[in-house]
């Protein structure tokens, strides 16, 4: 394939990722695949593929009919992505770049695991009926697939059943009945591993997009356009606009909150095109904080390109979607124990020495509000809040305490308050004095201290 830039490609070209290889063929100018009978012929012999991207002249305005072929035909329609020419002028990238980095986007988000069902009230036509009749009544589900590893890692994490409106989410990790879920996504934008996602939607596919386009220093906008609506994206062309990267998605509902964290963290704008106004609760969050912008038309979609839209809007605000999390301490409860740093699976929280104190710290830029630190904490000090952005990237001092040491040796025991926490709960608890009194003791005068309180032989 031949990195032609912003020269348009004679033609549409398919690029086939299959059995552990990709392939590559042309199938002649768009007008010829206008039949739906060829395209359905195309996608039949392209049934094992794991991934199809459709390049060239045309590719977006063929994208909707490629897309009824595949639906009529039970080809599982998520492995599919369309990169026109024009998208190579739009952002300043190859066009050989785009088609990669697109196509490893469906290799990594788990566009092939879709799920799949037998409809036998779906309408087919007679040859298909013919032609293929169990994969003629496939059809495929934007239902959410579960990274079972991610939601592993947050044990007491129960977010996305209760966020289910019909009950359709159950277990741990969660297994979707697909019979009952009506594709609401709250599920995933309740989730804040990123452990649920349509297919293609993944973390790994999308943030390793975004990391591709930061490789090739790739500045500006990202437009999430529907399939059916690429075709808007030519009037664009000729007005001179650069650093507007597309990623397609079957349905604005299918994008997580956190990809519009993710895109501000690598210098890129998210850009939703929306001229139907059905944009999901949590973009008109991100737009009011300037995390991202709600294009109603090209003309906006232009303007944010041009950086007319940029703006810190209201900054980040508290969210009902898992955007980031902000982890906020009552001091006066907080021991500094480290229990809830221990816990945190990205490294958010962090206990930390400093002379004769011992501080909580907390870099903001890391935590996605997984609600493990709160569970763990023996004192109920700590509160978790869902905000749209994350402020600034630098550590910041939650709570402290003095470090105690012990009476009889001089070493470390621990924090003070930590320390004081102990003795009073032995104390509530209705322990003598003398056993409460070793809560002062670092464990090796403890353990000189049990030796001499046994009787002697």
């Amino acid at each position: 394939m031949k990195d032609v830039g912003e020269v348009v490609v004679a033609g549409v070209h398919a690029t086939v990722y299959s059995n552990g290889a990709a392939v590559e063929a042309s199938l002649g100018g768009p007008e010829s695949l206008e039949s739906l009978e060829r395209l359905k012929r195309l996608l039949a012999s392209w049934r094992s593929a794991d991934a199809l991207v459709l390049w060239g002249e045309g590719a977006w305005r063929l994208a909707p009919r490629v897309l009824e072929a595949a639906r009529g035909s039970g080809l599982n329609q998520y492995i599919l992505d369309f990169v026109d020419s024009v998208e190579a002028g739009l952002s300043g990238l190859g066009l050989e770049v785009i088609v990669k980095l697109r196509l490893e986007r469906l290799l990594r988000g788990g566009a092939a695991r879709a799920r799949a069902r037998l409809s036998p009230s779906k309408r087919v036509s007679r040859r298909d009926l013919l032609r293929n009749p169990l994969a003629s009544l496939l059809v495929y589900l934007p239902t959410p697939l579960v990274d079972s590893g991610a939601c592993a890692r947050l044990p007491h994490c129960r977010l996305c059943l209760e966020s289910c409106p019909v009950n359709a989410v159950d277990g741990k990790p969660p297994s979707i009945d697909a019979s009952a879920c009506t594709g609401c996504m709250e599920c995933v934008y309740s989730c804040p591993a990123w452990a649920l996602y349509p297919p293609g939607q993944s973390r790994e596919g999308l943030t390793g997009y975004l990391d591709g386009l930061a490789r090739e220093g790739f500045k500006g906008v990202l437009a999430v356009v529907e399939y059916g609506r690429l075709a808007d994206l030519y009037a664009l062309a000729g007005k001179g606009l650069k650093g507007v990267a597309v990623l397609p998605v079957h349905s604005l509902l299918h994008v997580h909150p956190r990809l519009a964290v993710e895109a501000a963290g690598r210098g890129i704008t998210l850009v939703a095109y929306d001229p139907e106004g059905r944009s999901p609760g949590w973009l008109l969050e991100a737009e009011a904080s300037g995390l991202a912008v709600r294009a109603a038309s090209l003309e906006t979609l232009a303007e944010a390109a041009a950086g007319g839209l940029a703006g810190p809007g209201a900054g980040s605000i508290e969210s009902t979607y898992a955007f980031a999390g902000r982890v906020v301490v009552d001091p006066g409860k907080c021991t500094v124990c480290g229990a809830c740093a221990n816990v945190c699976p990205t490294g958010a929280l962090a206990v930390k020495e400093s002379g004769e104190a011992v501080e909580l710290l907390f870099n903001e830029a890391k935590c996605t509000g997984c609600l493990e630190c709160a569970a763990a904490c023996p004192e109920d000090a700590v509160e978790v809040r869902w905000v749209t952005r994350p402020e600034g990237e630098s550590w910041r001092r939650l709570a402290w305490s003095e470090i105690h040491r012990c009476p009889s040796c001089g070493a470390v025991v621990g924090p003070k308050k930590q320390v004081e926490a102990i003795a009073r709960k032995l104390r509530e608890a209705g322990l003598p004095e003398p056993v409460v009194r070793k809560a002062y003791l670092c464990p090796s005068c403890k353990a000189k201290e049990a030796w001499r309180s046994q009787p002697q032989q």
